[in-house]
């Protein structure tokens, strides 16, 4: 994965938070409680329904989710947002050794980390590795992170465009798939966002779409036969 692509993917996923938190707190202990939450959860799914299935697009989808909840905790561990760029500069090439038997330990090492930068040196190292086994010069990483991103987005309908109606239905729809009724909305920079307010997280309208990851899976088709070494 190039550098640059790293960058912009990871303001995309700030920008992202922007949207449905009303503030973004550095060093905040109870937004990063809740972010290892989320890592946590992230890396478990890719290690049961990717490696342990022998499953190439729920491994690639998990690695991608990683990425979006791991950098998110990266930024919070920043003082601000020229700090994380300062991390970036200084800890984009220091590549972490990463190889089938120690793949799930670098991942679950993730949720420990308490110091900035790290990582991002982390997740460069797991995104390079995962396209060493690409079949050919593009990055299947590229592609998974973009998918994942277009998909996230689709959580965010714009404002202007969604009538009452269907807000009122995607909450219906919500409600019946979380089994809770305390959903809010908020809207911000132009998009809308519905929030369980029990555990304050965002929650799926009906505009949300999968994420495509048919490009990054094709160029992966050599990893099917060694993911069963990836086990711990």
């Amino acid at each position: 994965m190039k550098n640059e692509i790293f960058l912009k993917e990871a303001f995309d996923v700030i920008y992202m938070n922007e949207i449905f938190r009303d503030e973004i707190k550095h060093h905040d202990s109870e937004l990063i409680k809740y972010q290892k939450i989320y890592i946590a959860s992230e890396i478990e799914e890719t290690i049961e329904r990717g490696i342990k299935k022998l499953d190439v697009k729920e491994f690639i989808d998990g690695v991608a989710d990683v990425f979006v909840t791991a950098i998110f905790l990266e930024y919070l561990l920043c003082d601000n947002e020229r700090d994380f760029c300062y991390q970036f500069i200084k800890q984009i090439e220091k590549k972490i050794d990463i190889n089938q038997n120690n793949f799930v330990d670098v991942l679950l090492s993730i949720n420990d980390i308490t110091e900035k930068g790290k990582i991002i040196s982390i997740l460069k190292s797991i995104m390079d590795y995962v396209d060493s086994f690409s079949n050919t010069e593009q990055s299947p990483s590229e592609f998974a992170l973009k998918a994942v991103r277009f998909s996230n987005m689709s959580k965010f309908p714009d404002a202007d465009t969604i009538t009452e109606e269907q807000i009122n239905k995607d909450i219906e729809h919500i409600r019946k798939k979380t089994g809770t009724s305390n959903i809010i909305t908020i809207i911000k920079k132009g998009k809308i966002t519905y929030i369980n307010a029990d555990i304050n997280k965002f929650q799926k309208p009906t505009t949300f779409v999968e994420p495509d990851l048919s490009k990054a899976v094709s160029l992966l088709s050599s990893l099917q036969d060694k993911l069963e070494f990836f086990k711990s």
